[in-house]
């Protein structure tokens, strides 16, 4: 499956389904929560690692801003795309690697559950993001 590397080509939004994670992760390393939230729904979930579902951009806006602000690089590899009439369950293993001293990292690691959508004008938003886990 294809692994993403940071990049800051967000002139477009994704177009399949398994783009979701590479612009994810894309946007996640540009530190702006802003290109983060073009890729959700507007009523979109998102879970925290305490399993709080959080609704709507403002909601995910507030939860992912701390994460945003350490200014870590994250590392997405598509594990699954399932996609049916204009939805896509996906599952991702992912990286979060912040250096704060040169030579000492610290490293999240997680596997993540997301429900994709295509919309309208083909462009495939999250509905659902659960980047902890099917917990």
């Amino acid at each position: 499956m294809e692994t993403t590397e940071p990049t800051s080509n967000l002139l477009r939004l994704p177009q399949q389904p398994h783009e979701l994670h590479k612009y994810y992760a894309a946007a996640f390393n540009t530190g702006d929560v802003e290109q983060v939230l073009r890729l959700f729904e507007p009523q979109a979930q998102f879970v925290s690692p305490a399993g709080t579902v959080h609704t709507g951009l403002a909601a995910i806006r507030a939860e992912l801003a701390g994460y945003l602000r350490r200014g870590g690089t994250m590392r997405i590899t598509t594990r699954l795309v399932l996609e049916f009439e204009g939805f896509a369950l996906l599952r991702s293993e992912w990286e979060l690697i912040y250096e704060h001293v040169p030579g000492q990292s610290v490293i999240l690691r997680g596997e993540g559950l997301e429900v994709g959508r295509r919309q309208a004008n083909g462009v495939w938003q999250f509905v659902v993001d659960q980047p902890f886990g099917p917990g």
